[in-house]
């Protein structure tokens, strides 16, 4: 089982973490529940939620499903992005709908686009709406503390000398062990220059076919390694039979074959970012506790780590 020691943490965490973005209450609820203790039966011990996800109820899915483990876990989440108004409402209206939504899912699909076609993430990150924030989540977890705090899609400007008393203050306190910002690799960048010493954790998206990223610097999370690359380098790999020879050769695995390349895709993550965490997400149970068979299983870490290599040497591998 490969672990690694979170900042400021007190219990070991494994290197590869759950991500529930996916988690939502109402009629999703008792599926979600299955979904974290799915994840937990298997051996992942690291959940990341915030605020907004589930339509503002992810975070109260997660600490129900965790609070007989809580003290085997370890529980990142995130300020910054509110939790949408009339949450419960919203999810009302959605079980309400639930099976119209069965009966004609490409009608659900478009009334969804729709939903977030051109809308704004506003992100708040004021002394006062950051303590009531973390205030509120530490409720819905049921805990009283976090084992880290991100903050959620901050950009450079954002971080002031306010809110930094703010967030030390909690810290000192004992409601959060770890800060961190969970944000894009640019502003990751520019906070980690101007504030070297502040933060115990970086967030960011990785994927193989981000090779302009340095290597991670301190403790670094990553994610979407699998929703960045998947679906254009297979569909690069389909282009080109010789191209995908080539490469299975390369990393030891047959990239053609089912979930083969995904594995090694989220195994290139944790070769990537050794002694740190990689976020992996699914609404399905068996392909939960297949990616925690990574833990176990270096086969396709190793493979991802040549992988990386392998894309390098390609000359004809278009930026995707």
């Amino acid at each position: 089982m490969m672990t690694v020691e979170l900042p400021g943490g007190v219990i070991g965490t494994t290197a590869l973490g759950f991500g529930c973005s996916s988690l939502s209450g109402g009629t999703s609820r008792s599926h979600s529940i299955r979904l974290v203790h799915a994840a937990y039966a298997a051996g992942i011990r690291h959940f990341d939620v915030a605020r907004s996800y589930g339509m503002g109820t992810a975070e109260g899915v997660l600490g129900d499903a965790l609070k007989q483990y809580r003290q085997k876990v370890t529980i990142a989440t995130k300020v910054g992005i509110d939790r949408p108004k009339h949450a419960e409402a919203i999810m009302l209206v959605r079980s309400l709908a639930a099976p119209l939504r069965k009966m004609v899912p490409a009608l659900t699909r478009k009334v969804g686009a729709s939903t977030y076609t051109g809308m704004k993430v506003h992100t708040k990150f004021e002394p006062q709406f950051v303590e009531a924030s973390v205030t509120d989540s530490l409720r819905r977890l049921r805990t009283d503390y976090v084992d880290l705090l991100l903050l959620h899609e901050i950009t450079p400007e954002k971080v002031t000398d306010e809110l930094l008393a703010c967030l030390a203050a909690m810290k000192q306190k004992g409601w959060v062990r770890a800060l961190g910002t969970g944000t894009s690799y640019e502003s990751t960048v520019a906070i980690r220059a101007a504030h070297p010493e502040f933060f115990d954790v970086w967030q960011y998206s990785w994927s193989v076919l981000d090779s302009d990223q340095q290597p991670p610097v301190a403790f670094t999370i990553t994610h979407r390694a699998i929703q960045r690359a998947l679906a254009p380098l297979r569909g690069w790999l389909q282009e080109d039979a010789a191209r995908t020879r080539r490469l299975s050769d390369a990393t030891g695995v047959d990239l053609a074959g089912n979930d083969n390349l995904g594995n090694v895709l989220i195994g290139a993550a944790m070769a990537n970012n050794q002694g740190g965490i990689t976020l992996v997400s699914s609404r399905n149970k068996s392909r939960v506790e297949a990616n925690a068979r990574l833990l176990a299983d270096e086969t396709f870490v190793q493979a991802g780590q040549r992988l990386i290599g392998a894309l390098a040497a390609e000359k004809d591998l278009v930026r995707l």
